[in-house]
């Protein structure tokens, strides 16, 4: 039986993978990922800020996250 050696998307290392893997190999799957729901608001840079004092960003409404 040869072993099943792929490479990581993520990183590049060769790794034989388990039958429940996800595609990484196990350092990159045991990092956490990014969730689009908490993307940073491009408009405000994730400050909530808005382009004059004490307004709020017109994107985020002022919570810094991307709709």
């Amino acid at each position: 039986m040869s072993d099943n050696i792929q490479t990581c998307p993520a990183c590049g290392e060769e790794y034989s993978p388990a039958l429940d893997s996800v595609g990484l190999c196990p350092d990159c799957e045991s990092e956490p990922v990014e969730n689009d729901d908490d993307a940073i608001c491009s408009a405000c840079n994730g400050s909530g800020e808005g382009l004059r004092d004490g307004t709020r960003c017109w994107y985020c409404k002022g919570s810094g996250v991307a709709k």
